[in-house]
C-alpha cells in the first residue's frame, strides 16, 4: 500500500498535440488484457522535448498496476 503522486516523463513532440495516458491494474506481471482505467489523463504537449508530469495524488493498494500511453505519431518517448 502506497501513495504515488505523480509519474514524470521526458517526450519529444513533432508538433503540439495531445498525450492520452492510461493507469490500469493486472492479476499477473504478463497480463495487460485490462480495459478498465483508474485513471485517465489527457495532457497537452508542446513541440519539441518536454518534462510531462502526470498528477495522480492516489492511494494504492499493493498489486500489479501498468501504464501506456495512446499511440501518437508525432510523440516519442525519451525517458521516464
Amino acid at each position: 500500500k502506497g501513495k504515488i503522486e505523480d509519474i514524470t516523463v521526458k517526450v519529444r513532440a513533432k508538433k503540439e498535440t495531445i498525450l492520452k495516458f492510461h493507469l490500469r491494474e493486472s492479476y499477473d506481471l504478463w497480463d495487460f488484457s485490462s480495459t478498465k482505467d483508474i485513471i485517465h489523463r489527457e495532457i497537452k504537449v508542446r513541440q519539441g522535448e518536454n518534462m510531462i508530469k502526470i498528477r495522480i495524488n492516489r492511494e494504492f493498494k499493493e498489486a500489479i498496476y501498468w501504464f501506456f500511453f495512446e499511440e501518437n505519431g508525432g510523440i516519442s518517448c525519451i525517458s521516464q
